[in-house]
């Protein structure tokens, strides 16, 4: 067992972690059981981030589900978030 207060154990074996579950979704995607989905959001403040991610998400979501696509869904590591720096009216 790793000892708790060991700050450099702790962040390889959270590394380690997060590798193997990138690679069990990589392992998913390539048999087909499971779909990666990028992301493309342009906000004006970082403040408007989240939410706009989260909106892109549910439209992308519904219009997954409504062609009839069941699998799992994953997000890309590949997404792009765009700041303008113009604040937008809500979207």
């Amino acid at each position: 067992m790793l000892p708790i207060d060991d700050p450099k154990k702790l962040e390889a074996a959270l590394e380690q972690l997060e590798a193997e579950k990138q690679r069990r979704i990589d392992e998913k995607v390539e048999k087909g059981e499971a779909v990666r989905v990028k992301l493309d959001v342009v906000v004006g403040t970082e403040d408007e981030i989240d939410a706009a991610v989260e909106r892109a998400w549910q439209r992308k979501l519904a219009e997954l589900r409504e062609a009839g696509d069941t699998r799992k869904i994953y997000l890309s590591e590949d997404d792009w978030v765009i700041i303008t720096g113009v604040p937008r009216a809500n979207m």
